[in-house]
């Protein structure tokens, strides 16, 4: 897969992530602690991985390393969201189901993308 729509599924995944981990901060006080600890972590992957589809838009920066973070992303998200999806984490957030078929998604789709990257930098 190209540099730049690695890229950009870089960038829509971080996007993602960090949309629902700032909608579950910021709904009631009254949640419990591993609701919010998944809050927190959804905010924090997000950011990683919007760090990390930008670099993919610079050209010297393009490694090996950023196809397995994006194998490595992938994964996450895949259990992320087959989590919000099936109820294994407790999220009272709207559209959970949404966001875990869109995690789902763009797991596969970050999967594929990363592990076809080592092969076209050879």
């Amino acid at each position: 897969m190209r540099r730049e729509i690695s890229g950009v599924i870089g960038l829509v995944g971080g996007i993602v992530d960090l949309w629902a981990g700032l909608t579950i901060l910021l709904q009631d006080s009254m949640m419990m602690q591993n609701v919010r600890s998944l809050g927190y972590f959804l905010t924090i992957l997000g950011v990683f991985v919007l760090m990390t589809g930008a670099f993919m838009f610079v050209p010297n920066v393009m490694s090996r390393f950023t196809g397995l973070l994006m194998v490595v992303y992938g994964l996450v998200m895949l259990i992320l969201g087959g989590g919000m999806l099936t109820g294994v984490f407790n999220v009272m957030m709207q559209w959970s189901s949404l966001s875990g078929v869109v995690m789902l998604v763009l797991g596969f789709v970050m999967l594929y993308s990363g592990s076809t990257m080592p092969r076209e930098m050879m």
